[in-house]
Parts: structure tokens; C-alpha cells; sequence
């Protein structure tokens, strides 16, 4: 029966850490999306720019 236990717990805490760490993927992936999309729309302006001077 303690054995059986055991391997609950240990099923929970892995379930929870895969959660925690598909979490934490999940927010790198959000973050690196909209500096992307930031460097994008300053690189769109800087070009704009530059093709106004010409």
C-alpha cells in the first residue's frame, strides 16, 4: 500500500514539473514573439525612413 503511494506522489510531482516546465517554454516562446514583432515594426519605420530620404 506505501509503495502504491509512493508512486502516486512521484506521478504528481512529475505532472506538476512538466506542467511548470511547458509553462515556463510557453512564456519564453510569448516573449520571444513580441520582441520579435518589435524588431520588426522598428526595422519596418527604419526603412521607411531611409526610403523617404532617397
Amino acid at each position: 500500500m506505501i509503495a502504491f503511494l509512493i508512486e502516486v506522489v512521484k506521478a504528481l510531482v512529475t505532472f506538476f514539473a512538466v506542467c511548470v516546465g511547458l509553462g515556463i517554454l510557453y512564456l519564453v516562446f510569448v516573449v520571444v514573439r513580441e520582441v520579435g514583432w518589435e524588431v520588426r515594426r522598428q526595422n519596418r519605420e527604419k526603412h521607411e525612413q531611409e526610403d523617404k530620404e532617397k
